[in-house]
């Protein structure tokens, strides 16, 4: 008996004295936005953030001032993200850098500070953490690869405005000084950011982190077609996006309307007023604050993008609220293409959107 109550407090002792316990971990990770469902970029954050479920010891750093209530704010730092017009975003593109890239200043406050991984979901975080932690092992997500659409712009001579052409240059050269930075591990969006990424380099240092349809609710919400002869552009309007929508009002859209004089264009989304032109049947309607999808069940979904570039959110979107769509292949890259059905979903090459559109209004339209 004796001996027995011996090893009882034998093994209290080993198992409440503090340095048998394993020390917690602390992870850093940095974020580009605030994690939400509103807005494609926001959607990607939030599906990172989900996966990589920071805990209460991990420090986490935000390019965002505001966050939801449920994000946890310990060891939380946020930063306003810089006005394109300030002086600080003109000094760092003056420069060569991107107006939202973060200095080794802004985060010396992580100086001195042991972490087991570092996270860095966006480019803009790569050059100021690798400063401060010049060994360590890094893990850098490529929300976009602007260095693959400089290269496919510089083949296609696409004309885009003066501040895309700058943020692809600035950019491509900060992705190219990752690539070759062998102490970082690279997640993509993409197969296709990551096949560019292995023929280039030829490494395997790299994984991909895609998006994929919830296939029950996308079968749960399709209903038979029977549509308007009506297109939706859902979506807000910057850069190359603009041409992407001229291309669609200038080229395809009067082309459809010589067989269906009737065929309207809506466009919903930030900075879609601009081409407002009620005369030649095209709504630009702004921000849409309605729920869910706007005549979801009265319209063809579109997304002629004729440069691509990252993934495109608002396909999933399309996908699990079950309404058709069209989009043309660089639109449609990070996807799976056994979901093309060529009824709810279809890609098409941009050279045959006009007849295709035709034929599918004369198959479903009321």
């Amino acid at each position: 008996m004796e001996l027995i109550v011996f090893c009882f407090f034998g093994t209290y002792e080993l198992y409440s004295n503090p340095y048998w316990h394993k020390k917690k971990t602390m992870n850093l990770y940095l974020f580009p936005a605030a994690p939400t469902n509103v807005g494609g970029y926001n959607i990607a954050v939030l599906a990172d953030y989900k996966r990589l479920k920071p805990n209460e010891n991990d420090v986490t750093v935000w390019n965002q001032d505001t966050l939801p209530n449920w994000v946890p704010r310990k060891n939380a730092h946020l930063f306003k993200p810089v006005s394109i017009k300030s002086m600080k975003a003109i000094s760092r593109m003056m420069q060569g850098r991107f107006s939202q890239e973060f200095s080794e200043d802004e985060l010396e406050f992580l100086k001195g500070q042991q972490f087991e991984e570092i996270f860095c979901d966006e480019v803009i975080f790569y050059r100021a953490i690798r400063k401060l932690y010049p060994e360590k092992k890094l893990t850098v997500r490529f929300h976009n690869l602007f260095f693959r659409i400089l290269v496919r712009n510089q083949i296609l001579k696409i004309k885009t405005d003066w501040r895309f052409e700058g943020k692809l240059r600035i950019l491509s050269k900060l992705e190219k000084a990752i690539f070759e930075d062998e102490n970082v591990q690279k997640v993509f969006i993409t197969e296709e950011d990551a096949l560019f990424y292995q023929a280039i380099m030829s490494k395997s240092d790299y994984e991909v982190w895609d998006f994929k349809p919830d296939m029950d609710l996308m079968e749960q919400n399709r209903k038979p077609i029977r549509i308007a002869h009506k297109l939706i552009w859902f979506g807000g309007l910057e850069s190359h996006k603009t041409l992407s929508v001229k291309w669609l009002t200038e080229k395809v859209l009067p082309q459809i309307q010589t067989v269906h004089p009737d065929t309207e264009l809506h466009l919903y989304g930030g900075g879609t007023k601009q081409f407002n032109s009620p005369a030649r049947k095209v709504f630009g309607h702004g921000y849409y604050h309605g729920d869910g999808l706007p005549m979801r069940n009265e319209a063809l979904y579109v997304n002629p993008d004729i440069l691509g570039g990252g993934v495109k959110i608002k396909l999933l979107t399309y996908f699990n609220e079950g309404v058709p769509f069209i989009s043309s292949p660089y639109g449609f890259e990070g996807y799976d293409k056994t979901l093309i059905d060529n009824t709810y979903c279809s890609v098409v090459e941009e050279a045959n959107w006009t007849d295709y559109i035709i034929h599918y209004f004369n198959t479903y339209s009321k």
